[in-house]
């Protein structure tokens, strides 16, 4: 699945960055206000392997690390700002 140029809740992805075990990390751009700052902020949002989706014990810590995430506060520590799955051509992709 060509994820660049999709969009995800509010954020439009750009090129892939990197790619782990769990999904890939895109540069993206706010295309509104939200948690993660004013409309147009660069940003980057991991995206889960949709293959992954349907083994429930990847999917639980994939939502594990985003709520850590979301509580984590520290210099060295990247922030998770916001969590969020739509369906894509019939697949469900999660994201943070």
């Amino acid at each position: 699945m060509h994820l660049e140029g999709l969009r995800l809740g509010i954020f439009s992805l750009g090129k892939e960055l990197g790619r782990g075990g769990m999904g890939a990390v895109h540069r993206a751009r706010a295309e509104a206000d939200g948690p993660a700052g004013p409309s147009g902020s660069a940003l980057a949002v991991k995206v889960f392997h949709p293959h992954l989706s349907e083994q429930p014990e990847a999917s639980e810590r994939f939502q594990r690390d985003a709520e850590i995430g979301m509580r984590m506060r520290h210099p060295n520590v990247v922030q998770t700002y916001a969590v969020g799955s739509q369906d894509v051509e019939g697949v469900p992709v999660h994201y943070m």
